[in-house]
């Protein structure tokens, strides 16, 4: 009976250990709104010159996808990284 009592204190530890998947969620999205926010804010700091902010960097990286040229560079870069 009391080996009973132990096996349900660690079921009862293990299942109120276990976070539900959705608050993982919700962390990752503010870890990435607060990791964008603090890139805006340090780009404004430092100026477009030493930092672009995030709308001119990704406003480029569309660019180049709708050119074709992303798709090339990134292989340059990944065969560049290979070697």
């Amino acid at each position: 009976m009391n080996n009973d009592f132990i096996f349900q204190g660690i079921k009862k530890i293990q299942l109120n250990s276990v976070r539900p998947i959705h608050l993982y969620v919700v962390m990752l999205a503010a870890l990435c709104v607060i990791l964008i926010a603090a890139w805006y804010v340090g780009a404004q700091i430092a100026g477009p010159r030493m930092l672009p902010d995030p709308q001119a960097v990704l406003l480029a990286m569309w660019n180049e996808a709708e050119s074709g040229d992303l798709a090339f560079e990134l292989g340059v870069t990944l065969a560049r990284v290979a070697v």
